[in-house]
């Protein structure tokens, strides 16, 4: 499926994440990974919960001062 369709099989979700796959299942159990289901087994992804995710996980210097770790 290309990637212009906006929907990503669980391998290209793997692959656009860069993450290993037992990292992808963690994600997807825990409720991390927003899904689309399509009938019982398969899943897809959107492009744009993907990008929020790392969006969201960027580092950000005011959210680690010298306060916060302590």
């Amino acid at each position: 499926m290309p990637i212009d369709s906006g929907l990503l099989t669980s391998k290209e979700a793997m692959a656009y994440l860069r993450v290993s796959p037992s990292k992808f299942w963690r994600m997807k159990k825990a409720g991390i990974l927003p899904a689309i289901r399509f009938g019982e087994k398969s899943h897809r992804y959107r492009l744009s919960d993907l990008d929020a995710l790392i969006a969201e996980s960027e580092y950000r210097p005011e959210n680690y001062t010298r306060e916060a770790t302590r």
